[in-house]
C-alpha cells in the first residue's frame, strides 16, 4: 500500500494530511517513511526543518521538472529499496496522468477540507474525473483507454478540519453523498472511517517541524489503521465506520467517535446553528436521523459561573450600573473574564466576594 493524498484545490489541507499519515505510518509500521511531494510549477517547496526527524524524509519533484515522473518511481523504489514506508503528496491531473511502475498499490485518498466551497470542489472534479473514464463498474474507474486492464476504484475521501468524531463523520459522509449523486451523474461517495481534526496554528507548526503533539499523532496511527482497513478492500464501495470504531475500540467505539472539538469550536458551531434557526432554517431531518437522542428528558436547570458588579465602559448599558455577566468561560481571577457576551477587565474585587446585582 502506497497512500496517495490528492489535492484538488490547493496543497495545505492535503499536505497536512500527508505528514500526518507520514508520522502515523511510521510508528505504526515502526519503519521510518519517505513523503515523496509532487509540486506544481509556481508551488514553493515544503519547508524542511532541522527539527525533522529521519524518520520522516521529505522527497519533492516538481512538475515543470523534465522526466519527473520517472523521478517519482525512482524515489519510490529508492525508499523502498532502504526499508522505508511511503507517501505521496500529488495534484489530481498527476493521479490520472501517471503510470509508473508502483501505479497499481497506490491508494489515492482526496483530503476535503471544512467549508461547503471545499467539498463542491471535490464533488465536481470527482464527477469530471468519472466523465473522463468512461463507462465504470459500481465503485471503480476505467482507465482512459476504457480497457478492463486499467480499472481503478474512486478515490476515498477524508474529511478534514472536523473535530467532532461520529457526527462530524456522519456528517461529512450525507454532504458528499448528496453531491456525489447529484444531477451530474452519480459517483461513488467512498468515505473513509474517520475525519481529521481543526488544527491550531501551534499544532499545524508542530506537525510541519516533524515533532507533532502526542494527540496529532494518535489521529496518524487512526488514519493508518483507516487507510489499512481500505486497503484490504480496494474495491469496496465503503468502509462501515461503527464496525471499524469498534475494532479499534477494543469493544468500545467511542474511544474513536468521541467529539474532540474544544471549546471555541463548540461555540463557532453553535453561533452558526442559532443563526440558521434565527434565520427559519431549523435542523433537518437528516441531521436528526445522525444526532445522539435522549429519552425520558426533563426540563431543568443548572448554576453556571457568572459574574456581578459594577459595569464601566459597557456598550450596552450605563456605566455604574450593577450587572450581573453571562456566563464566564475563561478567567485568571486578577485581570480578564471572557464571558458568552465580551471580554471584561477586572477591576477591585467585592470586600465580601458579591454584589446587589439585578441587570444582565
Amino acid at each position: 500500500m502506497i497512500p496517495a493524498f490528492v489535492a484538488v484545490d490547493g496543497r495545505s489541507v492535503s499536505t497536512h494530511a500527508a505528514l500526518l499519515a507520514a508520522c502515523g505510518l511510521g510508528i505504526a509500521a515502526n519503519r521510518p517513511v519517505t513523503l515523496v511531494r509532487i509540486t506544481g510549477a509556481a508551488e514553493a517547496a515544503l519547508p524542511n526543518p532541522e527539527t525533522m526527524p529521519d524518520a520522516v524524509r521529505v522527497v519533492e519533484h516538481p512538475l515543470a521538472a523534465a522526466g519527473h515522473r520517472p523521478a517519482v518511481d525512482r524515489a519510490i523504489a529508492a525508499a523502498e529499496g532502504d526499508g522505508r514506508a511511503v507517501v505521496l503528496d500529488m495534484p489530481l491531473a498527476e493521479l490520472t496522468d501517471w503510470a509508473g511502475p508502483a501505479r497499481a498499490r497506490v491508494l489515492p485518498v482526496v483530503p476535503v477540507g471544512p467549508a461547503p466551497l471545499d467539498e463542491h470542489l471535490v464533488a465536481s472534479a470527482l464527477h469530471d474525473l468519472a466523465a473522463g473514464m468512461g463507462p465504470r463498474e459500481p465503485g471503480s474507474r476505467q482507465g482512459m483507454d476504457g480497457g478492463p486492464q486499467a480499472a481503478r476504484p474512486m478515490p476515498w475521501l477524508l474529511g478534514c478540519g472536523r473535530s467532532g468524531g461520529g457526527p462530524a463523520l456522519a456528517g461529512f459522509t450525507e454532504t458528499m453523498q448528496a453531491l456525489l449523486t447529484a444531477d451530474a451523474g452519480p459517483v461513488p461517495a467512498r468515505v473513509l472511517p474517520l475525519t481529521l481534526p481543526l488544527l491550531s496554528r501551534g499544532e499545524a507548526a508542530s506537525l510541519l517541524a516533524g515533532q507533532p503533539r502526542p494527540w496529532l499523532l494518535r489521529s496518524g496511527v487512526l488514519l493508518t489503521a483507516a487507510l489499512r482497513a481500505v486497503a484490504a478492500a480496494p474495491s469496496a464501495p465503503d468502509i462501515d465506520p461503527a464496525a471499524f470504531a469498534e475494532i479499534l475500540g477494543a469493544g468500545d467505539p467511542t474511544r474513536i467517535t468521541a467529539d474532540e472539538r474544544d471549546e471555541p469550536e463548540r461555540l463557532r458551531d453553535l453561533a452558526d446553528a442559532l443563526q440558521a434557526i434565527r434565520d427559519g432554517n431549523p435542523p433537518t431531518p437528516e441531521e436528526l436521523a445522525t444526532a445522539p437522542v435522549l429519552d425520558d428528558w426533563v426540563r431543568t436547570t443548572r448554576p453556571v459561573r457568572i459574574l456581578e458588579g459594577r459595569s464601566y465602559g459597557h456598550p450596552s448599558i450605563p456605566s455604574g450600573r450593577l450587572v450581573r455577566t453571562s456566563e464566564v468561560y475563561a478567567t485568571d481571577g486578577r485581570t480578564y473574564a471572557r464571558t458568552l457576551s465580551r471580554l471584561y477587565r477586572l477591576g477591585t474585587p467585592a470586600q465580601d466576594g458579591s454584589a446587589a446585582a439585578s441587570v444582565h
